[in-house]
């Protein structure tokens, strides 16, 4: 990782989740919302788990999507756009982070392998946080064990 003013960034947390079931459901209680002009806009949220994707008392994440198709062939977008923003909340928490990223994926499903979020706001025992990783393990192959939909969340900091 990189470092700043001669602190170095170290892994604070890491949290994990599911974007689905193993059956390929989705698992989030979700609302869409209907824009002009049209784009797929959802906020949904979902429990955390630990490593062996087991739901954790009281810690969800939420994020609030905007996806853009690459319908506009003037504008050289040849995949859609994913505008993210996410927040944390832990027993003893707070994060908030946000990002926009090209995904080959034709639905809800991101198939990006990692995503990087700048921290926006933090509080609790995450208030060092500044960089948030998102991977993303959809067959189960990577770091889930056999767990489909996994996603693993490390929180970065400064100590």
């Amino acid at each position: 990782m990189s470092q700043k003013c001669g602190k170095k960034l170290v892994l604070l947390k890491t949290f994990y989740y599911r974007s689905q079931t193993q059956d390929g459901l989705d698992n989030a209680n979700s609302t869409e919302f209907i824009t002009n002009p049209l784009t797929s806009t959802r906020s949904s949220i979902r429990r955390m788990t630990d490593k062996n994707f087991y739901p954790i008392k009281n810690e969800f994440i939420e994020f609030t999507t905007i996806i853009i198709k690459a319908n506009n062939p003037i504008s050289g977008i040849t995949k859609q756009i994913f505008q993210q923003t996410f927040m944390i909340k832990t027993k003893c928490g707070f994060l908030s982070a946000n990002t926009f990223y090209l995904d080959s994926s034709s639905s809800w499903l991101v198939t990006t392998p990692v995503i990087n979020y700048p921290v926006t706001s933090a509080s609790g025992d995450l208030k060092n946080a500044v960089q948030v990783t998102i991977e993303t393990d959809n067959d189960g192959n990577i770091f889930s064990n056999g767990a489909k939909f996994a996603r693993r969340v490390k929180v970065y900091g400064y100590k």
